[in-house]
């Protein structure tokens, strides 16, 4: 629960009761009362929350009570209450409830439990034998527990000959106090991953203390890279892009002879051609959240083109390729955590010779 959950539910609540006591004076007039104070009950709290310090996500938050929780109870009392005078409206309510109701199960309690696993095979002649790659990003969670484990435990199935990791880890914005003991339970799993050609982790969004590296990679096999870094790993080279080069849609790194992968939090650095690696995977967009067939994400907050935000593989200019990862986890903090059409993801990319 955060601050706005009281106050949020508590106006739209008055704004049920009043929706109701109108309905029951003029049921012949189901259809313009209920949308009348849904609108009110939906437009009011949802722009105050706008305004205010949790901004985008806490009005996502308010319109999600209202949606979810609010509506269909009044849509079937409401259709109770008319269904004598307006038959049809009150059908028609009914049947928008029911599907409210079959979104809701779906995005807040079946997806965002439902890991998907994403394999790829990309094909090159400066691969001499068969190479695994795990990418674990966006675990981005505010009660480390079973979920977490079970997605390290999963990955490490995978027999991965490396592992890398593209930012947000924990996220602890409203009760700050809780971060040490998050952190202390997220390298209490760091152990169980393990990889012949290293674990490497960058910056994510948030992780926006100065002290995030030691906080939670120092003394752990894990190493995590503040600034854009490269390095010769044998079989491959590795460049670990930084947070903010990572939304560099200029930024610039040299190719490499052998095969060149580059790893970042976000995925705007795979726009400019001068990022010379053969292989650019990132994460940060959570593959929108929540998609609208036909559109794709609702949200993205990158400057990739929607469909390479989705999720999935891309192939760029020059031969190079892309993969977004959806994520382990999902927004925190003030945002709904909901996942519609958008399952979490572990993904597994193996290289193999041409």
């Amino acid at each position: 629960m955060t601050d706005i959950d009281l106050p949020v539910n508590l106006f739209v609540l008055a704004c049920d009761v009043g929706c109701l006591l109108a309905v029951s004076k003029r049921p012949q007039a189901l259809l313009p009362i209920t949308i009348g104070f849904g609108f009110f009950s939906l437009f009011v709290p949802s722009l105050a929350v706008f305004l205010s310090a949790p901004g985008v996500f806490g009005a996502m938050r308010a319109v999600a009570w209202t949606v979810f929780l609010h509506a269909p109870v009044v849509l079937l009392a409401g259709a109770a209450l008319a269904r004598a005078h307006s038959r049809f409206d009150a059908i028609a309510q009914a049947v928008v409830a029911v599907l409210l109701v079959v979104f809701a199960t779906d995005a807040f309690l079946v997806e965002p439990r439902w890991l998907e696993i994403a394999r790829y095979t990309i094909a090159s002649p400066k691969i001499a034998k068969p190479l695994r790659i795990v990418e674990l990003t966006d675990v981005q969670t505010d009660e480390v527990g079973a979920w977490e484990a079970n997605a390290f435990a999963l990955a490490m199935a995978e027999n991965p000959d490396l592992i890398v990791m593209p930012g947000d880890y924990v996220q602890v914005d409203v009760a700050l106090e809780r971060y040490p003991e998050q952190v202390r339970k997220m390298r209490d799993l760091w152990p169980a991953l393990k990889a012949p050609l290293g674990v490497w982790a960058v910056q994510g969004n948030v992780d926006w203390r100065e002290t995030w590296s030691k906080d939670l990679f120092d003394g752990t096999q894990i190493t995590a890279d503040r600034t854009t870094t490269t390095r010769d790993l044998g079989p491959v080279s590795l460049t670990s892009v930084g947070f903010l080069d990572s939304f560099n849609a200029r930024l610039a790194f040299p190719a490499t002879d052998d095969f060149h992968i580059a790893f970042g939090h976000g995925p705007d650095f795979s726009l400019s051609e001068r990022a010379a690696a053969d292989l650019l995977i990132a994460g940060h967009t959570h593959g929108g959240q929540v998609v609208l067939p036909g559109y794709g994400p609702l949200m993205t907050l990158s400057a990739v083109p929607r469909p390479w935000a989705a999720g999935g593989i891309t192939e760029l200019s020059g031969g190079r390729h892309l993969v977004v990862s959806r994520g382990i986890g999902m927004e925190r903090a003030y945002a709904p955590r909901l996942r519609f059409l958008c399952r979490p993801q572990l993904v597994v990319i193996d290289l193999v010779p041409a």
